[in-house]
């Protein structure tokens, strides 16, 4: 085994899994809210359910009370590392 084969290669993105909703699926719920559709239509034309569609716009509505599509998973804040020191860094 090379070593660091175990990482993932980022630069390659794999399929995503169906029970997660796409870029595309979040355009759809942008657009059906902005011509005022129902939630349970907008779910039936991206193939979800309506409960998922209701917690997307709950879970991706901005400040301002609109639901952008853009705002989909983001990386978390990058980790944060041990300290490094002699046997007992603290005083």
């Amino acid at each position: 085994m090379v070593p660091g084969s175990w990482r993932c290669d980022r630069s390659r993105p794999g399929p995503i899994s169906p029970r997660f909703l796409t870029q595309e699926d979040r355009i759809t719920i942008a657009d059906g809210l902005q011509t005022k559709q129902h939630v349970k239509g907008i779910a039936a034309s991206i193939g979800k359910s309506f409960q998922t569609v209701y917690r997307e716009i709950r879970r991706g509505s901005g400040p301002s009370g609109g639901y952008p599509p853009w705002w989909g998973p983001q990386p978390g804040p990058p980790a944060q590392t041990a300290p490094q020191g002699g046997e007992d860094s603290r005083q």
